[in-house]
């Protein structure tokens, strides 16, 4: 399903995705992921194709694309909550999607659509060309 066409409350979590906590630290250290969710399918990578690069500027109007997984099998009811997980520093994995992490675990209990957005200039959500100091102002949420 196309994000543009979900229109609900969006809920954030952080749910072990920073470097040091998130599943791609953990597989460094030798840990292995939760199992995957039953009935949960792999999450297809997705872009938003017209991510504004400069949000705090009216006059510059550049753009990039940006990537994001879905996962819509918990969802219950259209009119029920999207949970959005913020990717950390470092490529976002649709793994987090399918397993039981703490935010799988509440979108099941919820019935939630989730979202995982893929951090700028990490993955291959890359908004600049480069990563030269000039172009790393633009690395923030």
């Amino acid at each position: 399903m196309p994000l543009s066409s979900v229109s609900c409350v969006l809920v954030l979590s952080f749910s072990l995705l920073c470097p040091a906590y998130g599943w791609p630290r953990r597989r460094q250290l030798g840990l292995r992921p939760p199992p995957v969710r039953p009935g949960v399918r792999p999450a297809e990578d997705m872009w938003f194709k017209e991510q504004k690069l400069d949000h705090f500027s009216d006059s510059d109007h550049r753009t990039w694309s940006q990537r994001y997984f879905v996962n819509d099998t918990l969802w219950e009811r259209k009119s029920g909550p999207v949970f959005l997980m913020l990717g950390g520093e470092g490529p976002a994995d649709p793994e987090w999607l399918s397993t039981d992490t703490e935010i799988m675990i509440n979108a099941a209990k919820f019935g939630a659509f989730v979202i995982l957005l893929e951090h700028r200039f990490y993955g291959e959500s890359h908004p600049t060309p480069d990563t030269s100091l000039e172009n790393l102002v633009y690395l923030s949420s």
